[in-house]
């Protein structure tokens, strides 16, 4: 028996990977749209990078 949210209780009929794919699928992305998320995410990185850096250089500056 499996829980099912709908229903609130126990119920042996409920596949919860079925319910799960479906939902996934709901919320896929485009290639374009997962394309345009990697290059954002590298971006930042790229941003938190510099600014780590930056950081450092500070701070070696300051020890020295």
């Amino acid at each position: 028996m499996k829980y099912c949210k709908n229903e609130g209780f126990m119920n042996k009929d409920y596949d919860f990977n079925e319910s799960f794919n479906k939902f996934r699928k709901k919320i896929s992305l485009s290639d374009e749209d997962k394309k345009n998320f990697l290059e954002s995410r590298e971006l930042i990185r790229k941003r938190y990078v510099k600014h780590l850096m930056k950081k450092q250089k500070i701070i070696f500056l300051l020890m020295t």
